[in-house]
């Protein structure tokens, strides 16, 4: 007899064992989700298996605090995040919470991303939530400073290439950060360490490998494709980090 997984399980919406783990704390939680305009979050107390909601935030309400108006699109960039978190923070404060947990469902986990921009702000309210400081956003990041200040002077054309610019930076990024974990070169060349650690030792392959990786450092093709700037730090500092495996 086949047994169906649950429904949320099989539509990719929520991961039931990470729930499991959540809940075990008996501490509140901390929503943290994202809208196509807006960032949304939430403070939720579980008792008995019934949730209730404690406290809420949404970045719209960052307008009645002085967020420019002109800037309603970016409510869901990293310096809006940071501020959504201050927010829910002083409201959990005043709630009477002083603990939680952070909950960002199925969203990816990846350093210096609008998720620990909002953990920051929650933190930085008073609130004691246990989260890795290195997975912050840079300050100028939290700051904006890394949004140019007079877009509104750009033509659409610009204000377009601005935003491919953005995002390509960003896919470089993650792909950095995958093809480090994934133990391969730069360029997305398995290196022959890592095909030895899982037991692959076709001395053809390897040679392969090896020449492909000489090849592409002649060429200039190992180095980070992502743009790190200050307080931002690649996933190695080590152009050729595999040798010392």
């Amino acid at each position: 007899m086949k047994i169906l997984k649950k429904r949320r399980r099989r539509e990719g919406k929520t991961d039931y064992n990470h729930r499991k783990r959540i809940l075990g704390g008996e501490i509140p939680r901390v929503i943290f989700r994202k809208s196509n305009r807006y960032i949304i979050s939430q403070l939720i107390a579980s008792k008995e298996s019934q949730d209730r909601v404690s406290s809420h935030a949404n970045s719209k309400e960052l307008l009645k605090y002085g967020w420019p108006v002109k800037w309603t699109g970016s409510l869901r960039n990293i310096p809006a995040s940071y501020l959504t978190g201050r927010l829910l923070g002083n409201k959990i404060i005043s709630a009477g919470f002083k603990a939680c947990i952070l909950d960002a469902g199925l969203i990816k986990n990846i350093a210096g991303s609008r998720v620990y921009a909002f953990a920051k702000g929650i933190i930085d309210s008073g609130v004691n939530l246990k989260c890795n400081e290195k997975m912050f956003p840079s300050e100028d990041r939290i700051k904006g400073m890394h949004i140019k200040k007079d877009v509104e002077k750009m033509n659409t054309q610009e204000k377009i290439k601005k935003l491919y610019d953005y995002r390509q930076d960003q896919y470089q990024k993650l792909a950095d950060a995958v093809y480090y974990r994934r133990g391969w070169t730069q360029n997305g060349v398995p290196t022959p360490q890592k095909m030895r650690q899982l037991g692959i030792n076709d001395s053809k392959m390897l040679k392969m490998l090896q020449d492909k990786i000489d090849k592409d450092e002649k060429a200039g093709f190992n180095k980070w494709g992502g743009k790190y700037t200050k307080g931002e730090k690649p996933p190695s500092n080590n152009p050729k980090y595999w040798e010392k495996w």
